[in-house]
């Protein structure tokens, strides 16, 4: 069953900030794809298969493995889309994804991508050239190669699902990574070895990193009004860092949230991408 979809009430703070780096104020040295990639600055997607145990979460597009992105609106997906952002102005010719779910005994009977509509965004300078492009992919659980038509600008790209090869069995359309550079995507996902669980202060939550991606913590957070911790999740990234994944609580009445009836306590979705865990 697919839910209804909310958008998380940000604080202004975030707001200014998402605008600094998403349209590439003081945007800095310009990277070139040939000789290096920025960081990840952010991934977002515009719905996601509801899961208790968070199995099919954005951060999973960039994290190197084969677990998977998998949308969350009713019907094939066609519309949704991911946005990833870098740190830094890049020149990218090219980018590779693994399409369909992850797990090979479940890739024919979801859907999988067919069209892809491509956009650079994120200005970086006065002369910034908008492209987009629709672009086929291979009905193929393996990691292809996407060549762009012309080399572009960027901070960052939109990804917009066009039409799908149809699945068995489920009508929802999964993508399992995209990346900038080449990689192998591991069956399952790489965890750094801890003696012992990490504390990481962030977005107004205490948060304690155990073995394998668990995640415990407290905090009120710090959305519009109070958003309290409930779980999350962690993990590592495939340009080196790490995604830390929040579940939190807020009334539904606070900020710009979809939800029906109003008034009541919804479950929301935070996600922070750091270089390092201390």
């Amino acid at each position: 069953m697919k839910s209804f979809r909310f958008l998380p009430g940000l604080p202004v703070l975030f707001y200014i900030l998402f605008l600094y780096h998403g349209y590439g104020i003081n945007a800095g040295s310009v990277y070139d794809q040939e000789k290096g990639m920025p960081g990840f600055d952010d991934v977002r997607v515009s719905s996601i298969l509801p899961s208790k145990t968070e199995k099919y979460i954005a951060p999973h597009l960039i994290d190197g493995s084969s677990r998977s992105w998998v949308e969350g609106v009713k019907g094939p997906g066609v519309g949704e889309t991911i946005f990833i952002d870098f740190k830094s102005p890049v020149k990218v010719s090219y980018f590779y994804i693994k399409n369909g779910f992850g797990d090979a005994k479940w890739y024919s009977a979801n859907n999988r991508v067919k069209e892809l509509l491509v956009e650079n965004r994120g200005r970086v300078s006065d002369n910034f050239e908008r492209k987009k492009f629709t672009l086929t992919l291979k009905d193929t659980g393996d990691l292809q190669k996407i060549d762009l038509p012309q080399k572009v600008l960027c901070r960052g790209f939109k990804f917009t699902i066009k039409s799908v090869y149809r699945g068995s069995k489920f009508d929802d359309t999964c993508i399992s990574e995209i990346s900038f550079k080449p990689l192998k995507v591991s069956t399952s996902p790489r965890y750094p070895s801890l003696k012992k669980p990490i504390t990481q202060n962030t977005l107004g939550y205490e948060l304690m990193l155990h073995p394998n991606g668990k995640m415990t913590g407290k905090g009120a957070g710090m959305c519009q009004c109070e958003c309290p911790f409930v779980r999350g999740t962690w993990g590592t990234t495939s340009d080196g860092g790490y995604y830390l994944y929040i579940i939190n609580k807020i009334d539904s009445k606070c900020g710009d949230i979809e939800a029906d009836p109003s008034g009541i306590w919804v479950e929301n979705s935070m996600l922070k991408l750091i270089d390092k865990i201390e």
